[in-house]
């Protein structure tokens, strides 16, 4: 559900970006970091040469190794061939790749269907000031070098059921489904983990270091 809000008081909790207290800050002219950080990731090993061995065809050359026993003799010395090390590393990469998809369906959904909410690509993420919603938040998104900032917010902000965005291996129509859902918004009680993004004007009330 989109609002158009001002002066409220939210929380968002930061993995870049370097934030004073007391500033103003326009959110919504540049990618943020979260999609910066997707589309920048790679999964290669760097060991291969200057462009690196890309995953995908390490866990082939893995499964071709459980298969018949053989390593292929050009990666022999560079991959570990650890059928577990494998898995996890593969499901690392898969995750990322739903997400990127996710988040190309669901931009591609708001700029057909809801061009007036906040771009996914350009939002920031925030969290209502409110004991359930802090509760359930800051535990999951908290890290060592995370920053938690109190704002007060002036702009767009979109709230919808985070179970909308679930991660799956579903079809692309299926997400598409989901991702049409997700602007749809909150139509009934907001719930302590919803997901917030904004777009708009914010100050830093404080900057809160763990």
């Amino acid at each position: 559900m989109l609002r158009t809000i001002h002066k409220e008081t939210y929380f968002h909790v930061s993995r870049g970006g370097s934030w004073e207290s007391g500033r103003e800050y326009f959110i919504g002219e540049e990618e943020n970091h979260f999609i910066r950080n997707h589309m920048n990731r790679e999964f290669v090993i760097k060991a291969a040469g200057a462009n690196g061995l890309p995953l995908n065809i390490a866990a082939s050359a893995m499964l071709y190794h459980l298969k018949t026993g053989e390593k292929p003799p050009e990666l022999e010395r560079i991959y570990h061939f650890e059928a577990d090390k494998t898995i996890h590393e593969a499901l690392a990469m898969s995750q990322h790749y739903l997400t990127l998809i996710r988040e190309m369906i669901l931009e591609d959904v708001r700029k057909e269907y809801f061009p007036e909410m906040p771009s996914r690509k350009k939002c920031m993420w925030v969290i209502p000031d409110k004991k359930e919603s802090l509760a359930f938040w800051l535990p999951r998104l908290k890290n060592p070098e995370a920053t938690i900032l109190k704002v007060e917010l002036s702009g767009k902000l979109h709230r919808s059921p985070q179970r909308n965005l679930m991660l799956n291996s579903f079809s692309a129509s299926y997400i598409r489904q989901n991702a049409f859902t997700y602007w749809m918004g909150n139509t009934s009680s907001e719930l302590a983990d919803d997901e917030c993004i904004f777009q708009g004007q914010m100050k830093v009330v404080e900057v809160i270091n763990q």
